[in-house]
């Protein structure tokens, strides 16, 4: 008994957080788009924890490689669905590095990095900013997943707020690069 009201508290708790953190993104809406556009057209200068403790800035990726940064939310089946058919054609992305960025406690995300062996793409970083919503704010996220493509000098080319085929991703990276 006492277990599971323990189990009852807990869920109780992260619906809880999901839902400040649902407030905090509608309420940031408007602040995000009053941002300079010259600026948005950058990758946003984030701080994520990955799973493995380290912090990753957005100054410590790559110069010269083409990048995706993709809002999610691990528990999203959109997002599973997502990255499944990205792993499918990952041969396709070797030169691209993907960055998966969330709210969601850091416990999550390595739930989500080991159900998908995620770890094995030296291309690949995924972590959380936490509450900060920096990202989120950045590009005013409203469904799960964003993804943000940047071309080799850090330009942002396209974006997508519904999801897009995998296919439409190549293609797009081949066009502008």
């Amino acid at each position: 008994m006492q277990s599971l009201k323990k189990k009852m508290k807990r869920a109780s708790l992260k619906i809880t957080l999901r839902f400040l953190a649902l407030i905090a993104l509608v309420f940031s809406f408007g602040k995000a788009q009053s941002q300079d556009s010259a600026a948005r057209k950058k990758i946003p200068p984030f701080r994520i924890e990955q799973v493995s403790g380290d912090s990753l800035f957005s100054k410590d990726l790559q110069k010269n490689m083409q990048s995706m940064i993709v809002y999610f939310d691990p528990t999203c089946e959109h997002c599973q669905a997502f990255t499944r058919s990205l792993l499918e054609k990952m041969n396709s992305f070797k030169n691209t590095q993907i960055v998966y960025i969330t709210y969601t406690p850091l416990s999550e995300v390595q739930k989500f990095e080991k159900d998908f062996s995620l770890d094995k793409y030296s291309n690949f970083k995924i972590g959380t900013e936490g509450y900060s919503f920096v990202v989120q704010k950045f590009y005013s996220v409203m469904n799960f997943p964003f993804i943000a493509l940047y071309n080799k000098k850090g330009t942002l080319i396209s974006f997508y707020r519904q999801v897009p085929t995998v296919d439409a991703l190549i293609k797009h990276f081949k066009i502008t690069n």
